[in-house]
């Protein structure tokens, strides 16, 4: 039995691809951007979204 992690990061909608694991019935954990309007500095960006590298290895751990 063949068993990866796929791991997919893009700058929109977390629905947008969330859909690609979905299909096949493989664990997904979507993250991204819910709402517009926020301005600021990337990191600052990234943590308040929650898309830093804490939530992206804590949305990996999900399905150890």
């Amino acid at each position: 039995m063949l068993v990866a992690a796929w791991e997919k990061l893009s700058d929109d909608y977390p629905a947008a691809l969330a859909w690609l694991g979905g299909v096949h019935g493989h664990a997904v954990a979507p993250l991204g951007v819910k709402a517009w309007g926020q301005c600021g500095n990337s990191i600052a960006l990234y943590d308040h979204y929650q898309l830093g590298t804490d939530a992206i290895l804590d949305a990996a751990k999900r399905w150890d």
